[in-house]
Parts: structure tokens; sequence; C-alpha cells
């Protein structure tokens, strides 16, 4: 019969074959996909237990040992795929040698045994790679009614990496017991009941108890009293922060003895992150504690010592700034910067200043300098010599809001703890009295050089005035030749040129004048000087001049220059009692020596000196001076009447019969420039500066010995010569 046929016929029969047909068909379905579904979950389990490397087995135990493994079990075990079926002795010699005695006796035990599971842990060694691999079995044994093994089903995991993993842990915790019983400080590690898990020897052997009772013995018992309650208030803050806390307090050791700890502790997490105690480690601290408590009581000392220090420097400082406050000196104190830092009432009153306008200043913008032209820029660089460790000193004219003042100005650096510079102190002393006292006593010098100059000069214009009177006498004869008549004209004109010369030089030395410097040749004018003195010192003295070059030009004040001069001539007269040898020497030098405290200064120098051949030698020592240079000429005597070095000292007018003068003796008067002394040995002179002169006893190989009086020397004040180098001088 046909389809069509078929599905026409509504036969009972034919309606149930074809519902039948169906439902088979759905079967058929299902199963299909119930096996495909099955062999999915089958090839999925095969991944699963290949991943989790865990193989199956079943043992058949009813007629001895009949074995089937699973494809992964072969896998795990290093099996060969016909080895599915092996023989219970292939598994024995499978077995480490070290566990194959114990895992035989566990499986054998577990077979007779009524227990329905069965597990164990067991290394075995793969004949695929020979490499030994940890397994755990985990199984179920079949039993009959009376109890007798039929069959067992089970599983075999690879545990090796975990096992590596605890024998890791294990060796680890091993270690850290190890350094931790090493460890000369108490360890511990508590749970979070606050009981020990954990503590190191040295914990057990400050407690002084077995170990078992070390972990879980009470702290709070060996805690001092007095610390208790603080430590209790600390610890419970600390713990519940879960973050690292400190305790220090003192704890009973087992010899009774109390000992300050300092713990630490900080929290402990599980790998979750779950917090599950505290780690702690406490070092004794009892040394620093007592050092501590030692350091406090010398600070305490320390700090009375510094009050009763810090008072005293205040009186000091008080004594020194009343000091300072109460000096006439100009004084201050500047930072290495150059900026005032203190100024004395005297300094500020002269400049009509409380001291806000300078204070903070550089020392060169401040009123005492700024009004007068080119001194800030001399300022500058003499503060810049200080900072190099030099000591400035010069003369200054300022012209201050109180007047124009002259002041012997000096700056020196001011030294450190380790000799470094830390600033500079300025100091001036007002000089403007004591330089006008010196001009007046200058010109009373000078004119009693004039008054001695009026014998001398009074007999050559009697020499003078003859000439002209004879002249005149020839003149007024009628039968006089004219060639003759003309001779004694010129000569009547040339006496009167040498009569008005004369006339000109002795006002020209008796005038009183301000200084005014001015370049001219020193040995010009020393020649013009001898012509001078010759009738003043006498027929029986003769003069020497010794012009070492004709360009000895220098700049300085004519007038002053000469008087200087004249006044060394005199008085070597008077050392020579009236007869012998009066040398002026005139040349070049190349340095300047020591001074006074003053360093030697190299450069282009005129010396002038002044020899005679007096008995003994009178020698003045001048003083150095920033703004006035000294060419000084050193001498060795040979005899007591070889020529030597002679100073402007000499006898008292009126007194040409003298004793010898006490050796080693001087007298000073205030304001003089110069005294004496006799020497033998070594003499010097020179071209010197205004400053006062100190009197030397050399008579020992040149010590510098101050005398004490004078006797046979009058204190002379000398004329302000400035000798300066020739490169100096204009062409």
């Amino acid at each position: 019969m046909s389809s069509p046929d078929a599905s026409n016929d509504r036969r009972p029969e034919t309606l149930a074959a074809e519902k039948l047909r169906r439902h088979l068909e759905e079967i058929a379905r299902e199963r299909d996909s119930a096996h495909q579904t099955l062999q999915e979950r089958e090839a999925e389990l095969v991944r699963i237990q290949r991943i989790g490397r865990v193989g199956g087995l079943e043992v058949d135990l009813r007629e001895g040992f009949k074995n089937r493994r699973s494809p992964e079990y072969l896998i795990i075990h290093g099996l060969p795929p016909e080895a599915a079926e092996e023989t219970h002795e292939d598994w024995v010699k499978r077995l480490h040698p070290d566990d194959r005695e114990q895992a035989v006796q566990q499986f054998l035990d577990a077979i007779s045994g009524k227990d329905e599971d069965y597990s164990a842990e067991y290394r075995i060694v793969r004949p695929s790679d020979r490499e030994t691999r940890w397994i755990r079995v985990v199984a179920k044994i079949e039993r009959d009614s009376a109890g007798r093994a039929l069959r067992l089903i089970g599983a075999h995991i690879d545990i090796t990496d975990r096992m590596l993993a605890q024998q890791t842990l294990r060796e680890s915790e091993e270690r850290f017991r190890l350094i931790a019983n090493s460890a000369p400080v108490p360890m511990w590690v508590t749970k979070l009941d606050r009981t020990r898990s954990f503590a190191n020897q040295a914990y057990v052997d400050f407690l002084g108890l077995p170990f078992e009772e070390a972990i879980v013995f009470d702290w709070r018992k060996a805690l001092h009293p007095d610390d208790l309650p603080r430590i209790l208030q600390q610890q419970i803050t600390g713990e519940a922060s879960l973050k690292p806390f400190v305790l220090e307090a003192r704890y009973r050791r087992a010899d009774g003895e109390w000992r300050w700890l300092r713990s630490e502790s900080q929290p402990r997490w599980d790998p979750t992150g779950k917090h599950i105690g505290f780690i702690g480690v406490a070092h004794d601290i009892t040394a620093s504690k007592r050092a501590e408590i030692e350091l406090r009581k010398l600070n305490e000392t320390l700090e009375r010592r510094i009050e009763e220090r810090t008072a005293q420097l205040r009186s000091n400082e008080a004594m020194m700034r009343a000091i300072f406050e109460t000096s006439n000196q100009y004084q201050g104190l500047l930072s290495l910067n150059g900026d005032v830092l203190y100024a004395n009432k005297t300094a500020l009153a002269g400049i009509r200043s409380d001291g806000t306008d300078v204070i903070g200043k550089p020392f060169w913008e401040t009123p005492w300098f700024t009004a007068t032209a080119g001194m800030p820029d001399a300022v500058r660089n003499a503060f810049a010599a200080v900072l190099r460790g030099e000591e400035v000193r010069t003369e200054m004219l300022l012209h201050l809001p109180i007047g124009e003042r002259y002041f012997d100005f000096a700056m020196r650096p001011l030294f450190g703890e380790h000799g470094e510079v830390t600033g500079a102190v300025p100091e001036a002393v007002d000089i403007t009295e004591r330089r006008q006292g010196e001009e007046a006593l200058r010109q009373s010098q000078k004119m009693e050089a004039v008054g001695q100059l009026t014998g001398g000069v009074a007999h050559d214009f009697n020499n003078l005035l003859t000439i002209i009177r004879s002249a005149t006498d020839f003149l007024r004869r009628r039968d006089l030749p004219d060639e003759r008549r003309r001779r004694y004209v010129d000569a009547i004109s040339d006496t009167v040129e040498r009569a008005s010369k004369l006339t000109a030089q002795l006002l020209a030395f008796a005038r009183r004048q301000p200084l005014k410097p001015q370049v001219f040749n020193v040995g010009s004018q020393v020649e013009n000087v001898a012509q001078l003195i010759r009738p003043l010192v006498g027929s029986r003295i003769q003069i020497e001049v010794d012009i070492g070059g004709s360009d000895t030009f220098s700049i300085a004040d004519i007038a002053q220059f000469e008087t200087a001069l004249i006044n060394l001539a005199i008085n070597g007269r008077d050392a020579m009692d009236g007869e012998g040898l009066l040398k002026i020497s005139v040349r070049k030098v190349g340095a300047i020596p020591a001074l006074r405290g003053q360093p030697a200064r190299r450069g282009d120098f005129i010396a002038v000196s002044v020899d005679d051949t007096a008995p003994a030698s009178v020698s003045a020592r001048p003083s150095a001076s920033q703004n006035s240079l000294a060419a000084i000429s050193w001498s060795q005597a040979r005899s007591d009447r070889e020529p030597r070095s002679r100073s402007i000292c000499r006898k008292p007018p009126r007194r040409r019969k003298r004793k010898p003068p006490r050796r080693g003796a001087h007298r000073r008067q205030p304001g003089a420039a110069i005294a004496c002394s006799l020497s033998k040995t070594t003499t010097m002179s020179g071209c010197f500066p205004p400053s006062c002169w100190k009197t030397w006893d050399t008579r020992s190989g040149g010590s510098r010995t101050p005398t004490r009086r004078s006797q046979s020397c009058r204190t002379t004040n000398l004329p302000s010569i400035s000798c300066s180098p020739m490169s100096s001088c204009p062409a």
C-alpha cells in the first residue's frame, strides 16, 4: 500500500501502527541525543580529569586482583595504553622504595577490613621518565553481605605540586624557627585569642619557663605594676587599629631584674586577606633608657649652665656695648657682604643719624663717605682687601654733616672660630684737632728754621751788597773803559738776580700755605736746597750732593719737602759740632721695607738720605701710611767717623757743646713725628710720611726695643711728604 493510500486509510490498526512508528523515532532521537550528551560529558570529564590530574581505576577483588585503569590513570603513572589491565605486582613495583611496604600494607588492610572508604598517599616512580610523583588514592570498596570485598572503585590524584609546596613550607618554617631561635631578642606569634602559637628561645629564656608553659604564660604577670594600666590601654588601641604599634614598658626577667623592653607588633594575614593574629619582637632598651635618664639630667644641667652662660654673655655684651657707646672713636661692625651691622653713638653722631638709615646698608654707601668724591670706591676696595685677611690703615679727609674732618681710619678682618673671615671691624679716630696742632707746630718750627737761616742769609746778603757797592764805586770812575763798565753792570745785574732768588727761597720757605702736591724733579730740588743750606751749616762742613739720575720725578708738596731736607741738614750740622761731611743722596729703589706692622711694598720709589760723619748715628723710624709712601735706604757703619745716616733730630737751640747722649734713650711729645736713638750698626733714612715715628734701640743686631727717654735729641714734627712711585708721575 502506497503512502497516500496509507494516509487515507483510517482504520484503527493503521493509525496505531503510525503512532507507534513515530514514538519509536522520537525514542531513537532522544537516545541519540542522550548518547551524544553522554559522550560530551565523558569528553568533558576526561578533560577535567586531565586538568586535575585525576585517573580512575577499578579492581575486581572476587578472584584475586583484576585491574582496569582509565587513560588518565595511565598518563599520571606514565604507562602505555596496553597497561590498562596491569597486574597487582606491576603496581607494587612502581611504588617508591621508601613508601612501598607501608603503601602495600595499608592497601591490604583496607581490603581485609570492614570500612568502605580507602585513602592513601605515597610516591611512585614513573617508568616513562623515572620521575617521582606523589599520588593520593580516594576509593570506595563494595562488599557483600558478609563484609567480603568484591570490588574497589576509585581515583588516583597527582598531588606532587601540593606536596612540594608543603615541603617548601615546612623548610621555610624550619628556617624561620632556626633564625628566630638564634635571634638574641624575644620573638613570638599570637593568634586572635592572644595565645602564643610560637615563641623563640630568647622569649623562653627571658621567662625562664619550658616552651609549653612559655607559650601559654600570661605576660601581664611579668609587667611592672606602674606600667600595666598604660600598656593595656595602648595594646587595645594598637590591636584594634590593625596596624603596626609599639609598646615600651618594664618586665621582670627570670632572675627578678626589671628590664625595659620595646615591643613592636604588626598584624598577620592569611592568603585570603583575613586577619589571623600578630607577630611581635622585643628589644631590651634598658641601657638606652638609663642613658636617656642620664641625658635628661645632663640636659637639665646643660640648660642651667646655658642660662648662666647666656646671662654672662648678656652682661659681657652690655659691657662691651657700653664701652663702644662711650668710646670717642668711630666704631662699627660689617657683615661679609659689607652691610653695616652696628655703629656706635660716636659714629652715628658724626653723620647726625639714629642708625636707621645706615644699618643694613653697604658701608661705602653710607653718609660717612657718599659726600666725599672717590671715597666710596676706596672704602669698597679696602673692604675687599680685608676679606682677603689683610688689615687696612690710612688717613682720609671726609665731608660729614658735622663738617670737614680728618680721620685716622683702619679696618681689620673679624675671624671666626676656625680662622675664617666672618666680617670686618672699621674704626676711625678724629684727628682734625691733631692735624691742626701739627700744622701750627710745623709752622713754628719753620719760623725757627728761618731764624737760624737769618745769620747765613744776612752774611750772603752782605757779600752781595759788597759786590754791588764795589761795582758802583768802579762805575763812578770817569776813565773806566766801556767793556769793564759793561762787566760791572753785568755783575750788579747777576748779583741782584742772586739776591732776588735767595729772597724768594727764604719767603717760600717761611710762607704758610696748604699742601699742594705737584710733580717735580727730586734731584734738581735737592740741588737747589743744597745751595740754600750751604751758608747755614758753615764753611767747615762740606756738602756733597749725589744725584742718582736725571729722571727722578715724584709728586709731593715742594715746600714741605724742602723743610724736611733743611731740618735733616740742621740736625746733621749739630751732630757733627760744626765740622765734617754732609752727604745728600737721591736714588731710585724698588721696594719699601716693612714699617710698624705694615707689610713691605714693592714698586718704583725714590729714596732721599742725609748722611753725616758724626761720632754716633741718630736714626729715625717712620710709620707707613696708605696715602703716603716711604722709600728707605739702609747703610752699615764701619767706624765712628764714617758717614752715618742722619734724621732731622738735632740739639736744642743755643747748646753747641753737649755731652754724648745716653744710648737707647728717647723722649716722646704729643704730636711729635720723630724721636732719636743711637746705633753703631744699622741706620736708615728716607722719604717719610707724616705719621708719628717711634725710636728703637738697635744695639742688639737691630732688635726693636723701645727706649725710655732722650736728653740729646729734640723731637721735630715732619711735614707731610708723599713719595709716590715714579710710574704715577705724568710724562
